[in-house]
């Protein structure tokens, strides 16, 4: 006797928004958190000798 498997409901893109924005923010923010952090602990130095920052970068006026 085989089983018969269930099927998933049909979720429509509207739904699907719906549902994961909150998610993605939730995510969004945890990670720009961690990001603070993190950054906040380093030293500006030793992250710019990583590659990580570049000090005094200056952008010129576009014209």
């Amino acid at each position: 006797m085989k089983k018969m498997k269930k099927k998933s409901p049909i979720v429509t893109l509207k739904q699907f928004i719906f549902t994961m924005a909150p998610l993605i923010d939730v995510e969004k923010e945890a990670e720009i958190s961690a990001s603070i952090s993190s950054w906040a602990s380093r030293n500006l130095d030793t992250s710019q000798k990583r590659g990580s920052a570049i000090l005094n970068l200056y952008l010129a006026p576009l014209m």
